[in-house]
C-alpha cells in the first residue's frame, strides 16, 4: 500500500535526514520510502523547497488495514512538523 506525502522544507534540509525521519516514525510496516519531486522557486518561498515522497507499506503476516496506514503517516506528519519543522502541503 503507498501514501504520498508533500512537504515544505528549509532548503537546508537534506533528503537523507528527511529519510530518516520518515522510516523513524513509520514504524514497522514502512518498506520503502521513495522521493518522486522537488521544487524551488515559482510560488515556493525564498529559502525553501516542497520535496514529495512516496511511502510503501506492507505487513508480511497480514493485510494491513486503514487504521494502521493512517496512524503511521499520522506518526510520519508528526514528527516532520514538530521536529524538522517541515509544513505537510
Amino acid at each position: 500500500v503507498s501514501r504520498d506525502i508533500a512537504l515544505l522544507v528549509k532548503d537546508t534540509l537534506d533528503h537523507q535526514t528527511i529519510v530518516q525521519g520518515i522510516k523513524q516514525a513509520a514504524g514497522k510496516f514502512l518498506t520503502n520510502v521513495t522521493i518522486f519531486d522537488v521544487y524551488q522557486g515559482g510560488n515556493i518561498e525564498a529559502g525553501f523547497k516542497s520535496m514529495a515522497y512516496s511511502l510503501t507499506f506492507a505487513n508480511p503476516e497480514a493485510t494491513l488495514t486503514e487504521e494502521e496506514i493512517t496512524r503511521a503517516m499520522e506518526k510520519v506528519s508528526k514528527y516532520l512538523t514538530e521536529e524538522l519543522a517541515a509544513v505537510i502541503r
